[in-house]
């Protein structure tokens, strides 16, 4: 049982990273290179930034847990009230549910000493 819990937040972190990097593909519409390159890097920074706080929850999981819930929540306000529900659903409640699975992680299964 203390595999699951560890192990459980680390990979639906790498899941979650994968799943807002595929949002980023949809920059391929026939831009020059330049502009391509570009389009895809910024593209990719939301995923940049939830990589990091599953490496930050990998070795500190309260803290990778307080990232992914600010992520969510940053999610929300970035977004702003006038989308559909599902969106803040598909995007801010994994971010959240595994931020809470770092710091459930943390606390029932303390490191030993």
């Amino acid at each position: 049982m203390r595999t699951l819990i560890l192990w459980t937040p680390r990979a639906l972190g790498l899941a979650f990273t994968l799943f807002v990097a595929a949002f980023a593909l949809d920059v391929f519409d026939g831009r020059g290179a330049l502009d391509l390159v570009l389009a895809f890097g910024a593209h990719l920074t939301p995923a940049a930034a939830v990589l990091a706080a599953t490496l930050v929850g990998w070795r500190w999981p309260v803290a990778g847990g307080v990232l992914f819930m600010l992520l969510g929540g940053a999610y929300v306000l970035l977004a702003g009230p006038d989308r559909p529900a599902s969106w803040y659903v598909a995007i801010a409640g994994p971010a959240f549910v595994v931020g809470l699975l770092f710091v459930a992680s943390r606390v029932l299964s303390p490191p030993r000493v």
